[in-house]
């Protein structure tokens, strides 16, 4: 068994990868903050992972484990064979690791688990979409949303307006579903009940208002908002 251990490559400036063929275990936070890096690859007889046009999956590529920071495209399709796209709040660890050159992401039928701030820190990206056949996720004018539409669970950073309707079925706003959004005001709708951890964490927001229905509002869900003048809580009692 060859390994490449946790934080291998993290933070470091290299350009390229090329994965042999007895890696079998990829570490976390492996590649993150890996600013640089455009190209990945894997030996034809590596049995355990895959790279499709410099994006690592597993062997099966049922699971999309990273996009390198550096890749140039514009667009980026997800495959139809991936069901996971892998990541992890907890750790930091993102598969799309910020990538400045995305500004459109598909996601497919297919896929069926997304982590939290999955396409955060994305600072060119203008939208998300997701296939009509897909019974987990749902895009609205270009925001992801779980299937139901009652979780937010991504806010593009640079979608291209200065108001955003969030829908009134929604009842959480997920971990840094606006971190970085350019919007210049909030409105928090009363179908809202929580809202998650860094959920605006550097958004540009002056102004927001939260709806009469919010309870809770996790560690740091307005953190480092330094141009936030303004919030107007509609409940009688304090959310927690």
């Amino acid at each position: 068994m060859h390994i490449l251990g946790n934080a291998a490559f993290l933070g470091s400036g290299i350009t390229s990868v090329r994965i042999g063929s007895g890696v079998s275990k990829i570490g976390e936070v492996c590649f993150s903050e890996t600013l640089l890096l455009s190209t990945i690859t894997v030996d034809s007889a590596n049995t355990h992972f895959k790279a499709v046009d410099n994006v690592l999956f597993n062997y099966n590529m049922d699971t999309l484990l990273f996009y390198p920071s550096a890749k140039l495209d514009a667009t980026y399709s997800i495959p139809s064979t991936v069901r996971v796209i892998y990541g992890n709040d907890s750790t930091g660890e993102f598969p799309f690791d910020y990538n400045s050159y995305l500004t459109s992401v598909s996601i497919p039928s297919s896929v069926v688990s997304i982590p939290f701030g999955c396409f955060m820190n994305l600072d060119n990206l203008e939208e998300i979409t997701v296939d009509a056949a897909n019974t987990h996720f749902i895009s609205h004018e270009g925001v992801l949303y779980n299937f139901a539409m009652d979780t937010a669970l991504q806010y593009p950073q640079a979608k291209p307006s200065t108001f955003y309707d969030i829908p009134t079925t929604v009842k959480h706003i997920a971990n840094n579903a606006f971190v970085g959004c350019p919007l210049s005001s909030i409105t928090i709708p009363n179908s809202v009940l929580s809202i998650g951890s860094n959920a605006f964490y550097y958004a540009k927001m002056n102004n927001i208002i939260i709806g009469a229905s919010v309870d809770t509002i996790c560690d740091f869900a307005l953190g480092n908002t330094e141009f936030l003048n303004n919030i107007t809580v509609l409940s009688p009692n304090p959310p927690r």
